[in-house]
């Protein structure tokens, strides 16, 4: 003997199955941004990971950004030498350990406070970096000689730092 389904049965049957496609859809959301997480882990070098402690896909990010908005973009020099003086802070015992500390300390890079968005070119040159291809590990400091108006800050790097390299649009110091 078959029993009717009444209406009642009917739509508690299809909340059930629309509570179960929601579930379905939390579970396949999560998988999707846990594996990205993972991924983009494992792109970052193991070695620096350990070093540095505090990389992850932020720092990556902040670093990123801060390439593209303090250096020349048609100037490669000057990407990786402006990524390098954020990475040799980090490992100074004058500056935070953390490379989002550094770039966020108060006063050290202007372009924080500008044209502070990630470019593919900036993550390319982020990313050798973290993996510890193209790094001067000499650069703490630098400054744009067409636009530096801080000259108690220049005339301190010409008398106490040792001059290092100079780019087409910076001057870039060690101690």
């Amino acid at each position: 003997m078959k029993e009717e389904k009444t209406v009642s049965d009917k739509i508690n049957a299809l909340f059930i199955f629309i509570g179960l496609l929601i579930v379905a859809n939390f579970i396949y959301v999560f998988l999707f941004f846990y594996k990205i997480d993972n991924l983009e882990e494992s792109v970052y070098n193991k070695k620096l990971k350990e070093e540095y402690q505090l990389f992850d896909r932020y720092a990556f990010e902040a670093l990123s950004s801060l390439i593209n908005s303090e250096a020349d973009p048609n100037d490669p020099m000057d990407l990786y030498l402006i990524g390098s003086t954020v990475l040799n802070r980090a490992d100074h015992e004058l500056y935070p350990s953390c490379v989002i500390d550094v770039i966020f300390e108060k006063g050290q890079y202007d372009g924080v406070n500008g044209n502070f968005k990630r470019t593919p070119q900036s993550d390319s040159i982020a990313f050798k970096l973290l993996s510890d291809l193209g790094r001067n590990r000499e650069v703490l400091f630098f400054y744009n000689y067409h636009k530096a108006t801080d000259k108690k800050f220049i005339r301190f790097l010409e008398k106490k730092c040792k001059l290092i390299t100079v780019t087409k649009n910076h001057k870039f110091y060690g101690l």
